[in-house]
C-alpha cells in the first residue's frame, strides 16, 4: 500500500458456490481496516474494466464513504469458472455470494447490491432468494421481466437488442473461452460488431451466421423456442418474485432507456407486493431523460440537449445512492427533504421534481381520439367516420429512428430524434392536436387503444408519442408495439378470425413531458419499427419458422363504435 492510499485492492478473490464452482471478485477495502458494510456488484462484463461495471458510485468513492466494494464476475464470465448461461444461475449464485461476503473479516454483515442493466437483474434475482444478510439493493436501468421487457416486448422480439447484446456484450468472452487461440474467429467477431447493421436477418427466425460464428447462436435459438411467456421465462422473472423480496430498493430509470417500463414496474410492483412493510415503504425511484447505460453523461439525448443539470452527475446520483445505503446499512436516517419517494425529470420544462408516488394520483387519464382528418381530438368520433388504410410490407419495414434502444449505439443511436422522415412514409398514420393554447404536462403511463383490421392473419401495431415544435421538429417521447396474436396477453397466442377487427392496447411505457404552448401532441401508428423489433411475416404461422414476408392491407378504425384513442395522464399545472 502506497503512502496516503485510502483503498486496498485485492484481485481475483475466490468465492465458492454451493456446487463447488469458483467465482472471482475484486475487493476494494478502506485502508484503515476493520469491518465495514459491503456493496456488491455481480456482472458479466469484466470486473477489471471500470467503464464496464455499470455501477454508480465508483468503488473508490464507496470506500471513501466507509464501504467495502466487491465486484464479482458472474459464473462462466472472464475470471470466474463455470459455464455462463444468461440469467439461469443468478438467483442461487447471488445468494451464495451475498452470504460469503457477509462472513468475511472485513464485513460487518450488512450487505447491499448495486449496478445497472444485467447487473441490476442479478440484484433482483439474488433478493428473490432472501439472503439473510442482504439489507438493500440499488438496481439501475434494468428489467422486470425477461420475456416482456428484455428479449421481447408486446410479443415482438427485440431484434436489435438481442443480436447486438449477444454479439457485442457476450460474444468476445464466449469466443475466448470456447475457442481459445482462434484469432481468426475473434477477428471476424470484431468485424461483425463494427458492421452489425449489415448482419441483421430479414426473417425473424433466421439465425444470423455471425451468431453461430460467435458461438452464441444456441442462446438465440433457446429464446426463439419460447415465443410465449411460459414457465421458462416465469422462473427467471423479477416480476414473479416481488412478493418474496424483503429489502428496500433504490430504482433508477431513464425515459429513453430500453428498460424504462421494467424499472417502473419494479418500483410499483414492490410498493404493492413486497414481502415486508420495510420493502414496500423503502422503495425509491429516480427517472432522468437518459438512454441506456449512460445516466452519468451530460451529452445530448440524441438530437436534444436537456441541460447539464439533467445528468446523473448534475443531481449527484452516486450521492443519492450512498445516502440510501447509509440508511439501510449504517442506520443513518436521512432528512425528509433528502429522501423523496420519487424524483423525476420533466422533459420540455427541463427540471427535476420530487413526488410522493408513482404513478401520480393527481394525473387525469385523458382520451385523445383519432379522427379521419388526421387530428387528435378530445371529442369522440362520429358514428360513421371513415377509417384509414395502409399497406404493411415487412419487406420494407418502417425504420427505427432513435427511441428506447440499446447496444452498438453508433449504428442505431437511441433517444430523441426528429421523426419527420418516418412520418412522410405512406405506411405511417399521423394524428396531431391543434397547436396547444396552454402548456400540457403528460406524466405517467401512456397507452393507445387501436381498432385494427387486416388482410393478414397476424400483424403488428406500433404506436409512438411525439412532441411537435412550432418549426415542425417532431421529437419522439414514448413508443410501444403489440403483436396481434398476443392481444389477450403474451402467455398464449390467439389466432385472428378472418375479417376480425382486433382491439389492440399498445403499451407505450411511460414518460414525463411538458408539451409547451404552440406545440402539438402527435401519435404515429405503423406496422413495424425495424430493427428495434423483428419483422412480423404476416403469414400467421410460427414466427421463427417463417420462410416468406407477406404484405397486407391494414385498416385503422375510429368511429363511435370503435373509438381508437391515445390515453394520456394529464397533470393539472395548478397542482405542480
Amino acid at each position: 500500500m502506497s503512502p496516503g492510499m485510502t483503498t486496498i485492492i485485492e484481485r481475483d478473490v475466490e468465492i465458492p458456490m454451493r456446487d463447488g464452482t469458483i467465482l472471482r471478485a475484486d475487493v476494494y477495502r478502506p485502508a484503515e481496516g476493520g469491518a465495514h458494510p459491503v456493496l456488491l456488484s455481480r456482472l458479466p462484463y469484466d470486473k477489471s474494466l471500470p467503464v464496464a461495471v455499470g455501477v454508480i458510485p465508483d468503488p473508490l468513492r464507496a470506500t471513501a464513504a466507509g464501504y467495502v466494494f466487491v465486484i464479482c464476475d458472474t459464473r462462466g464470465r472472464f475470471a470466474s469458472d463455470g459455464v455462463f448461461t444468461p440469467f439461469v444461475h443468478e438467483a442461487e449464485d447471488g445468494y451464495d455470494t451475498v452470504e460469503w461476503v457477509a462472513a468475511q473479516a472485513w464485513s460487518n454483515g450488512a450487505v447491499g447490491m448495486i449496478g445497472g442493466s444485467y447487473v441490476g437483474y442479478t440484484q433482483w434475482m439474488a433478493a428473490s432468494t432472501e439472503p439473510p444478510h442482504l439489507r438493500a439493493i440499488a438496481p439501475v436501468v434494468t428489467t422486470s421481466d425477461l420475456h416482456d421487457g428484455w428479449v421481447g416486448e408486446g410479443g415482438a422480439s427485440s431484434l436489435w437488442f438481442n443480436l447486438s447484446w449477444l454479439l457485442a456484450a457476450l460474444g468476445p468472452d464466449v469466443v475466448a473461452r470456447r475457442a481459445p487461440g482462434d484469432t481468426a474467429r475473434a477477428a471476424r467477431l470484431t468485424d461483425t460488431i463494427d458492421h452489425i447493421a449489415g448482419h441483421l436477418p430479414a426473417l425473424p427466425g433466421a439465425v444470423d451466421p455471425a451468431l453461430d460464428d460467435a458461438l452464441v447462436g444456441d442462446l438465440y435459438r433457446t429464446w426463439l423456442a419460447h415465443p410465449e411467456r411460459d414457465a421458462y421465462w416465469r422462473a427467471l422473472s423479477p416480476r414473479e418474485a416481488h412478493s418474496r423480496i424483503r429489502v428496500p430498493a433504490f430504482n433508477v430509470a431513464g425515459w429513453y432507456d430500453v428498460f424504462v417500463g421494467g424499472s417502473l414496474e419494479n418500483y410499483t410492483g414492490m410498493r404493492a407486493n413486497g414481502a415486508t412493510e420495510t420493502a414496500r415503504e423503502g422503495q425509491r425511484l429516480v427517472v432522468g431523460p437518459w438512454r441506456h447505460g449512460e445516466p452519468s453523461l451530460a451529452d445530448p439525448a440524441g438530437e436534444v440537449v436537456f441541460g447539464i443539470g439533467s445528468s446523473a452527475i448534475g443531481i449527484d446520483l452516486a450521492g443519492l445512492q450512498l445516502r440510501f445505503f447509509d440508511r439501510w446499512l449504517k442506520g443513518i436516517q436521512p432528512s425528509p427533504a433528502d429522501d423523496p419517494a420519487v424524483r423525476l425529470f420533466v422533459m420540455g420544462e427541463n427540471r427535476w421534481r420530487d413526488e410522493a408516488e408513482w404513478p401520480l394520483a393527481r394525473a387525469v387519464v385523458t382520451d385523445h381520439y383519432l379522427r379521419s382528418d388526421g387530428t387528435l381530438s378530445l371529442e369522440r368520433p362520429a358514428a360513421h367516420e371513415l377509417p384509414e388504410t395502409y399497406i404493411a410490407d415487412p419487406n420494407d419495414p418502417v425504420p427505427t429512428v432513435g427511441g428506447n434502444l440499446c447496444c452498438a449505439q453508433l449504428v442505431h443511436p437511441p433517444a430523441a430524434f426528429d421523426q419527420r422522415e418516418v412520418e412522410a412514409r405512406d405506411d405511417v398514420l399521423v394524428y396531431s392536436t391543434e397547436p396547444l393554447m396552454a402548456n400540457v404536462e403528460v406524466t405517467g403511463p401512456v397507452s393507445a387503444l387501436i381498432f385494427v383490421g387486416s388482410t393478414a392473419p397476424d400483424f403488428d401495431v406500433t404506436a409512438k408519442l411525439v412532441d411537435v415544435e412550432p418549426d415542425g421538429f417532431a421529437r419522439n417521447i414514448a413508443e410501444g408495439i403489440l403483436r396481434a396474436r398476443y392481444r389477450k396477453g403474451v402467455e398464449h397466442a390467439i389466432p385472428l378470425a378472418p375479417g376480425e377487427i382486433a382491439e389492440l392496447r399498445v403499451d407505450l411505457q411511460a414518460t414525463s413531458n411538458l408539451f409547451l404552448v404552440g406545440h402539438r401532441i402527435r401519435l404515429e401508428i405503423a406496422a413495424s419499427n425495424w430493427p428495434r423489433f423483428d419483422r412480423n411475416p404476416q403469414t400467421g404461422g410460427v414466427i421463427a419458422e417463417a420462410t416468406e414476408l407477406r404484405p397486407a392491407r391494414q385498416t385503422v378504425f375510429h368511429d363511435a363504435g370503435r373509438p381508437s384513442r391515445l390515453r394520456l395522464p394529464i397533470v393539472p399545472r395548478g397542482s405542480v
